[in-house]
């Protein structure tokens, strides 16, 4: 497929440097330092936990990761209840191997040059860490620029995409109870806690009904998935998962009034919507859909397929395919 020639571009100078100009692309795992007086975090090249007789020094304590040690937690008896017998006496132990193994994967941003969590950029097969270069931060900063030329076709390439992710959630076969919700959300935007009434009931900001787990996974809009938030609150979070823009605490209030699970709010890794990844999984499912939306989605369909491909590891595609429902063209 052809990409769409420049219309305008960001011309750079007095441009910061860093690491990420000669790191970007490698991997990276951090945590914290194992000695429990010492605050330091600790980096180091992915892969090195693999390496018989491996050595990560603590530049601040000078506590040693080293392979085939183990950390020390504590001593523990084993007692039986009624007789009080110990049964065993052991030590509560944690391999270093495994502590580096656990660790969570880390990259350089090739423009802020921060070292952030693998999370924090999105896929990019053809890349060696298969992560972007630039984080999503610095991503939505540069769009931010960019988008302020975006030629109409551009615009309307995008105005596809979100009416692609809504007609696949279904999103307009629920009716939003927004009375019940704004009393659920106390009548205040969930992202800053700011009325959306004065006193005299008269509204004072403009009420945005939001994705909590955004459509992009292929979540609905319906009454558990859906928060107020005013304008400014709504063009931050954006698509951003819930992890990424509210606190802990907000995170835990947010799945006690909606239902959704804390580990799902609070998961790392974007977590798709169980009930449309199953129905995908269905050739026939796929088969209307491709027949329904395929004229005017074709690219659209085709790029979530491999971001679920790469995501989840199935392609509902090449389920249609093997089941002869379509052609393999739509592979290609």
């Amino acid at each position: 497929m052809t990409r769409r020639s420049s219309y305008t571009k960001v011309e750079k100078y007095n441009r910061l440097e860093g690491l990420g100009n000669r790191k970007g692309d490698f991997q990276y795992k951090a945590m914290n330092c194992p000695n429990t007086n010492c605050d330091n975090f600790l980096y180091f090249p992915a892969g090195l936990e693999y390496q018989k007789g491996f050595q990560i020094d603590c530049c601040k304590c000078g506590y040693r990761l080293e392979d085939g040690k183990f950390y020390h937690i504590y001593d523990y008896d084993l007692k039986h209840i009624e007789n009080n017998e110990i049964i065993e006496s052991g030590e509560f132990l944690i391999s270093h191997r495994e502590l580096v193994q656990r660790a969570r994967f880390y990259k350089y941003c090739i423009i802020c040059h921060s070292l952030k969590p693998n999370e924090d950029f999105d896929n990019h097969g053809s890349r060696k860490t298969g992560r972007q270069g630039e984080c999503n931060h610095c991503k939505q900063i540069y769009n931010g620029i960019k988008n302020q030329t975006r030629i109409t076709e551009q615009h309307r390439e995008a105005s596809r995409n979100r009416e692609f992710f809504k007609i696949l959630s279904e999103e307009g076969t629920h009716k939003l109870d927004q009375e019940a919700l704004m009393k659920r959300y106390n009548y205040c935007c969930l992202g800053c806690d700011e009325p959306f009434f004065d006193r005299d009931n008269r509204q004072r900001l403009e009420i945005h009904w939001d994705h909590l787990l955004p459509s992009k996974y292929l979540w609905p809009l319906v009454d558990f998935n859906t928060t107020p938030l005013c304008k400014a609150c709504n063009l931050e979070k954006s698509a951003k998962w819930p992890d990424q823009f509210y606190t802990q605490q907000k995170l835990r209030t947010i799945s006690a009034i909606s239902g959704i699970k804390f580990d799902i709010l609070n998961s790392s890794v974007p977590v798709y919507y169980p009930e449309a990844l199953n129905s995908l999984q269905n050739p026939n499912t796929v088969f209307k859909l491709l027949e329904s939306y395929g004229p005017r989605y074709r690219r659209e369909i085709i790029r979530l397929d491999k971001r679920i491909q790469s995501d989840t590891g199935f392609s509902f595609l090449r389920i249609a395919v093997d089941e002869g429902m379509i052609s393999s063209s739509w592979l290609e």
